[in-house]
């Protein structure tokens, strides 16, 4: 039980559908499903642009195609089904997680509307465990069921090999993992618009290329689940994706989890009051004259001041750590996210976070009993590694 509680993957993941040793040949699958010559062609050229790291990328999903692409998903998401239900070495993979799974209104076991979640499960398992099960286009499983039933497969097929019915499964999730990317690749100009609009509280933790990796993983997230029938395109469904994404992964690293809502409001309130927001153009510039050569001293002997705390009273992972976070030299003018600086320490964000929090706390400290040992012609004491 404790190993597979070490073992147990985040749900995130399981939506990515891993396939064991890795993806096949993306154009060889593209090529296997059912898409019309004039798709393919667009996704080829598409990743030549791409290869090429063409600017200015203006490619877009137009309605047919979104329809083709859902519809291909739809098909396979109910060989899927099907398969599962005749499969008698992995069957009980998917009894297990359609007994256990917590439902609710917007989490539904098919795409069949007018049934409560109690109902769809007693289907769900009726179905499984019928001798000659018939499985309707309707009761197909929605992705977050397939996805654990999935993980569970690969775990079982680790344990026991079953390689005939294992490779079917594999074939089809290799397709809807080619699905998947066909939409990342002809959504990367909205990928990057998308990040490019990232609220500037959430680039306080993510830097812009993490911005553009994790619209990319809400697209995915969203390429499995979108179909036309929930009635908007694919940009203004895989947009709400993104947004959740960077929220969760821009607060994920914090210490206290903060409600994406309360940080936008938080957002909205800090703009609002802000004095300048209300100040004449004319008060900006008279205060910008009179002042400009008083700011500029003491930002630079304020610079002096950091790199001597930075040097003298933290540890070197310490000082780098704000250094990065903070765009200070060798790294001047190019601040870096918690993601990012957690990656090049091969830690966790929560780590990052931690040190910084405690160097900042350290940092107000110094400056304090530097203030007032200055009114009192006392320098600060010796030097305090931590």
């Amino acid at each position: 039980m404790q190993r597979q509680s070490q073992e147990k993957t985040p749900a995130e993941l399981l939506d990515l559908l891993p396939a064991p040793g890795g993806d096949e040949d993306f154009n060889e699958v593209v090529a296997s499903l059912q898409l019309s010559e004039e798709l393919v062609g667009k996704i080829r050229a598409q990743q030549a642009r791409q290869a090429l790291n063409t600017p200015g990328d203006r490619t877009v999903l137009e309605p047919q195609e979104e329809n083709e692409l859902a519809t291909e998903a739809l098909i396979l998401r109910h060989q899927f089904t099907e398969q599962i239900c005749r499969s008698i070495h992995f069957r009980q993979a998917a009894i297990t997680v359609i007994s256990n799974i917590y439902l609710f209104a917007n989490r539904r076991i098919f795409f069949e509307p007018g049934k409560t979640t109690e109902q769809e499960r007693q289907q769900a398992l009726l179905m499984l465990t019928s001798d000659r099960p018939h499985v309707p286009l309707a009761k197909s499983f929605q992705h977050h069921i397939l996805a654990r039933i999935w993980n569970r497969i690969c775990a079982l097929h680790s344990q026991r090999p079953a390689e005939k019915d294992f490779q079917k499964f594999t074939e089809i999730i290799n397709k809807l993992n080619a699905i998947r990317n066909i939409y990342i690749t002809l959504s990367i100009g909205f990928i990057h618009k998308m990040a490019r609009r990232t609220p500037p509280l959430y680039m306080q933790d993510i830097s812009r290329e993490d911005a553009v990796q994790i619209a990319s993983f809400g697209v995915a997230r969203a390429a499995y689940r979108y179909h036309p029938t929930l009635g908007v395109r694919f940009s203004t469904f895989s947009a709400r994706w993104i947004q959740k994404e960077i929220q969760r992964q821009a607060l994920q690293g914090r210490l206290i989890r903060i409600s994406p809502y309360a940080v936008d409001k938080s957002m909205d309130r800090i703009t609002l009051s802000s004095p300048l927001l209300f100040a004449e153009e004319e008060d900006i510039e008279q205060k910008s004259d009179n002042t400009k050569v008083e700011e500029e001293y003491e930002r630079k002997e304020l610079r002096q001041l950091i790199d001597k705390f930075l040097e003298t009273r933290l540890t070197p992972k310490c000082a780098d750590i704000l250094r990065r976070r903070y765009g200070l030299a060798p790294y001047s003018g190019k601040s870096q996210s918690i993601i990012s600086i957690a990656d090049h320490y091969r830690v966790s964000r929560s780590s990052i976070y931690q040190l910084e929090q405690s160097s900042i706390k350290k940092l107000r400290k110094h400056f304090t009993a530097l203030a007032a040992d200055r009114k009192t012609g006392i320098l600060p004491g010796g030097p305090d590694k931590g």
